[in-house]
Parts: structure tokens; C-alpha cells; sequence
């Protein structure tokens, strides 16, 4: 979270509890070395760093339905950028250098319907409007500039609409609420980001896209002499002169209290300042502890998932293609195509290389004498990285670069393009290391030659794997390829429910439960669990994940680790199961589906 400077405004953000639309005005006061003695005697009395000093984080689209808040803590929190260079995401912060009408994707909508469109995008999880419908960000100019958000309600080529503008004044951090009404129903696929004059230092602090209906609330009070109106603000600090986080009142009524809906911020401490209107700049006063917003828990599986079935590689063949050696994949001349010599090569867990030619790509090591069964194995994955970053992401997409990947698999014994060949539709490739998963039985089918044989049914004889599709030499990563089955379950039998958990530290309670469908107002198929706080294990692991010793188990010294429970599946039981977790830390309450189903055989 980044302040503003010193330098402080007013008149620009009307009061949230209106919700109404913040940061298109800003009236400027003198800086405090010319400001006269303080007037006002207000007191702040709440918050006052009490234990109930907490509110639960809002309702966000990024938090709850993505399970990715976009706190600039990653390089994709905004992707697709046009105009924008020297890119570089460090300390919670997104920055580059934009040109005149730059912009960038906090939600990335899908390319066409002739992509592959996969991945955490709008294809896959468009935005709700009618629940979604307050945008609030964080952003630093270096020099003045006006903005506009578009959404997307289809593709990428298909474009999108105006939203909300607003106009920066450069050389200060500054949030910005927006209620969207104007061309904001139905189902939004993207949601664009755009600035009209150029900056050569712009940067992104947060981006919230929030319910207003089923906001937090806090009461803040005061005391203080006098009468007229106070001016409310929030801060990381209680140093008026660094200046404050956002103002959150203006010329409100001074009857010692009003209610803060917080949904439009993020997860922190704030503390509270006040003063009378029309004080000088540092005359009020600042609460003595702060209201904390505490966030929500993310929760996701990794058991069930889409990598936790049995991989052909590893159970059919005894040799995973993790890319640990050259056995992942085939060693005929014909299957190593435009990569530079000697590589293909290996070293610390990874295939790398450069590509030399159009449609770069080797073979995984898939034995014709143990062909895939497609109707068991259907998630294929892959981890890799293609080095380089775009000012234009357009131009990924040239012949010369081809930044998109395919994959083709082979129905016959004989690897026949004409006959046999099934090619996936492109998938575009991110910068940076990244997970990509395609269920294969859903079709993903280029119907362009050599185009869709059989589909993914029957037995398959081969797979390859196309890198890139340009001329231009690329250096490339691949970590890990797989090609996984459903997860399965014997009923009768037990099975390791497996998650990892962004949260804050608070006692949690959570509850596992079974469902047919991925939706929790229609009601359950069966409880699993309820573990609460008490506990004590093995810490889990993992990137972003905070170990928290207060899981109380109700099974044996045998089970997993603390971030799994181990389930005692119920004999009789058939059928395909999504896995449901409640976790409450006390505050929040929040709710998550695995994405895979378990199938339990009887």
C-alpha cells in the first residue's frame, strides 16, 4: 500500500457509504511548512487499537471467485499490456513506462473463439455485475493524466465499453472509488485498464473489484469542540506529513460518529484521522490504534485437482516427464525439431534451449507399446517459461514471433498428420514461469488442416509438443510435463484431502464437506469434517502459504500433514464428488470448491 505525498487534497472522494463515485476533482492545500497553528480539538475515540478493532475483508471478484487477490505481488495481476514498457513488479508494486493511450487487463477476457482460451481469465470466470459493481485501485503518476476503465463483455477482438474515468494528478499515490452503472450488466468478460497521456513512471498499488451491497462496516467516533463539519481520512501511519492512505469522508456532519464501509480497500492496518473542515493541514487528530481489515482466507486444493490423479508417465510407464534428464523425451531425429544444437538440454530439473525455426518441438516420451488410454488420462499440464516480455503484447502474435503454443496428439500407431493428427487450438503463453492445464475432453480442436481427427477418444499413440509457432529465436524452460487422470476414491476405503491456504494468522475453523455441483445454496451430499483450532502438525509448505498450528485432527498419528485430512469415505458411496471447505478465522467467513471432482467407485 503506497501514500499519497505530502502534499494533501480534499473535495476529491465522496463518502463510501454513498458509494459514490471518488477522484475526478481535487482542490490542493498548502504544505505544512506554511500552515498556521492547528483550530480544531477533535478527539478520536474508535478505533482505539482494541482486540475488536477489526472488520473482515469485502466481498472482491479477484479474492473470492479467482482465488488471486491483485495485490501487484505477481507479474500477471495485469496482463495484455499495449504501450507499456520497462515492466517490473517488485514490493507489491506494478510499474512501467506508458506511452499515450497505454493499457492493460486487471482481467483478461479471452482472446477469440479460435484460441484455447484457458487459464484464470474471463472466459473462464466472467464477473457477476450485478454483485460486482464497485471498482476501487491504488495508482502513482509522474506526471498529470486521465484514465479510463472498459469492460469486456466477449473476446478480446471483440472489444468493450467505457466504464468509469478519472484524471491523476502526477506526482502522487491517490485511490480511486468507482460505482460502475454506465454499460456494466450481465456477465463482464474483461475489465481494461487505460491511460490517455503518456507517463514515463506509472505503477499500480491494488486493484478491488468489490460487492457494495454486503460491505464491512465500522463505526468510527470522535469527540471534539465546536461545530461544523470533519474531514475523515485513513492511514498505514499516524505522520500526517507523509501523507494519508485516502480520504473517506468529506464535510460530514460533526456528530461524533460515522459508519466506514471498508470493502473497498484491501486487507492492513489503518489508522483513523480527523479534523474540522477547514483546518490547517495536520490540525486534527489521529486514532490511537488502528481498524484492521483483516483478509480473507484463500484456500485451494491441490487434492482433488487436476494434477493429483495418477500420471501416465509415472504409473503406465515408470518415468515421469519431469525434464530431469533427456528420457522425457523421445530421442529420434525426427522428433527434436528447430532447436538450436546440442540442446535439447537438462540440468537442474529442466529441458532448455533455443528455438531456431518455425514450429519448434520435441515429443514426451510416450511409449506406442502403452498407448494413452483417453478415457482415463485427460488432463494434460505443463510448466515452462519463454524469456521475454512485450511493450506491445499484439506482437507476440506476429508470424515472426508466435508466442502461443500447441500440442498435437496422434490416434494411430503411425503418426499420420493427414489421417490421425488432432491440433489443439493455440494457447498463448505469459510471461514469466507459469502452469498451464487443458482437459482435453472438452475438444480445444483447431478445425483448420491438419485439423481434428478422432478427438481425444479410443487410444492415443503420440503426443508433441510445439513450443512456439515464429521464426524469431526464443530461449525456453520446461520444468514438468503431465497427462493426468481424474482423482479417484474406493468408498469404504479412506482418501487425502489435500489444500494449501493464504490467510491471515487467526484461529480457524474449517469444515469439509461433499458435493455433486459447485454450488453451496442448493445444499450438500455429506459432511466430511469440522477441524478446529487446537491442533498441532507437520507445517506445510509452499509458495504463499502461512502455517498456521491450529488444525485439530480427529484421526490417527498416520495422516497427512497439517494442510490434508484424511477421509474415511463412506461404503455405498458412488459417483463424482466436488470437495467444499468453509474456513473461519472468527472474521471472515469464506468458502471454497476444489475444481476437480473425486470419483468414488462402490
Amino acid at each position: 500500500m503506497r501514500k499519497s505525498t505530502p502534499w494533501k487534497t480534499v473535495g476529491w472522494l465522496v463518502c463510501l457509504s454513498l458509494l459514490a463515485f471518488v477522484g475526478q476533482g481535487e482542490s490542493w492545500r498548502p504544505s505544512l511548512a506554511a500552515s498556521p497553528a492547528p483550530l480544531s480539538t477533535v478527539t478520536v475515540t474508535k478505533p482505539s487499537g482494541a482486540a475488536t478493532d477489526v472488520v473482515a475483508e469485502g466481498d472482491d471478484f479477484f479474492t473470492r471467485v479467482l482465488g488471486d487477490r491483485r495485490d501487484m505481488n505477481e507479474r500477471l495481476d495485469l496482463r495484455w499490456q499495449v504501450g507499456i514498457s520497462n515492466i517490473s513488479v517488485a514490493s507489491g508494486i506494478w510499474q512501467g513506462n506508458w506511452s499515450a493511450n497505454s493499457s492493460v487487463y486487471a482481467h483478461y477476457p479471452g482472446h477469440d473463439i479460435g484460441a484455447a482460451n484457458i487459464g484464470p481469465i474471463g472466459t473462464q470466470y466472467p464477473i457477476d455485475t450485478s454483485t460486482y459493481r464497485q471498482l476501487s485501485f491504488r495508482i502513482y503518476s509522474s506526471s498529470s493524466t486521465s484514465y479510463e476503465w472498459s469492460a469486456y463483455p466477449g473476446y478480446l477482438v471483440e472489444g468493450g465499453n467505457s466504464v468509469a474515468t478519472g484524471s491523476v494528478t502526477g506526482g502522487q499515490w491517490k485511490t480511486y472509488v468507482h460505482t460502475l452503472t454506465s454499460n456494466w450488466s450481465g456477465s463482464m468478460q474483461g475489465l481494461r485498464f487505460r491511460l490517455v497521456q503518456p507517463s514515463s513512471d506509472f505503477r499500480f498499488d491494488w486493484v478491488r473489484l468489490t460487492d457494495p451491497d454486503t460491505s464491512p462496516t465500522y463505526n468510527i467516533t470522535w469527540s471534539g469542540a465546536g461545530s461544523g463539519t470533519v474531514d475523515i481520512y485513513c492511514d498505514d501511519d499516524i505522520n500526517y506529513s507523509n501523507g494519508t492512505i485516502a480520504q473517506i469522508a468529506d464535510n460530514t456532519s460533526n456528530d461524533g460518529s460515522f459508519t466506514w464501509q471498508t470493502a473497498a480497500f484491501p486487507p492492513g492496518d489503518y489508522y483513523i484521522y480527523i479534523e474540522h473542515s477547514g483546518d490547517s493541514p495536520g490540525g486534527g487528530d489521529y486514532s490511537s490504534g488502528p481498524l484492521t481489515i483483516v483478509e480473507a482466507p484463500i484456500l485451494d486444493f491441490t487434492a482433488p485437482s487436476v494434477s493429483s490423479g495418477d500420471d501416465y508417465a509415472t504409473a503406465e510407464l515408470n518415468s515421469p516427464w519431469d525434464m530431469s534428464s533427456d528420457s522425457s523425451i523421445r530421442s529420434e531425429v525426427w522428433s527434436r525439431h528447430h532447436i538450436e544444437s546440442p540442446c535439447p538440454c537438462f540440468a537442474n530439473g529442466e529441458m532448455y534451449g533455443t528455438t531456431s525455426g518455425n514450429d519448434p518441438f520435441v515429443y514426451p516420451n510416450l511409449d506406442k507399446n502403452k498407448p494413452v488410454n483417453a478415457s482415463k488420462y485427460k488432463y494434460l499440464s505443463w510448466r515452462w517459461y519463454v524469456e521475454g516480455d512485450w511493450t506491445d503484447s499484439h506482437d507476440r502474435l506476429t508470424s515472426a514471433n508466435g508466442w502461443v503454443t500447441r500440442f498435437h496428439y496422434f490416434s494411430g500407431y503411425h503418426y499420420d498428420i493427414n489421417t490421425n493428427m488432432n491440433t489443439l487450438n493455440d494457447i498463448i503463453i505469459w510471461e514469466g514461469w507459469n502452469s498451464y492445464t487443458v482437459d482435453l475432453s472438452q475438444g480445444y480442436l483447431d478445425d483448420e488442416a491438419p485439423g481434428p481427427g478422432g478427438g481425444w477418444a479410443g487410444t492415443i499413440y503420440g503426443l508433441r509438443f510445439d513450443f512456439l509457432e515464429g521464426t524469431n529465436p526464443f530461449n525456453f524452460h520446461v520444468d514438468w510435463v503431465l497427462l493426468t487422470a481424474d482423482p479417484t476414491a474406493q468408498a469404504g476405503s479412506t482418501y487425502d484431502i489435500q489444500w494449501t491456504i493464504q490467510a491471515s494468522e487467526r484461529p480457524m475453523t474449517i469444515t469439509l464437506k461433499y458435493d455433486s455441483d459447485q454450488n453451496p445454496n442448493n445444499g450438500f451430499a455429506g459432511n466430511i469434517a469440522t477441524l478446529t483450532p487446537g491442533g498441532s502438525g507437520t507445517p506445510p509448505s509452499g509458495s504463499y502459504l502461512i502455517y498456521l498450528p491450529l488444525v485439530t485432527r480427529n484421526y490417527d498419528s498416520t495422516a497427512p500433514t497439517q494442510d490434508s485430512y484424511r477421509w474415511s469415505v463412506p461404503l455405498g458411496l458412488s459417483g463424482s464428488y466436488y470437495i467444499y471447505a468453509e474456513v473461519n478465522d472468527g472474521v471472515n467467513i469464506s468458502e471454497w470448491y476444489s475444481k476437480v471432482p473425486v470419483v468414488i467407485s462402490s
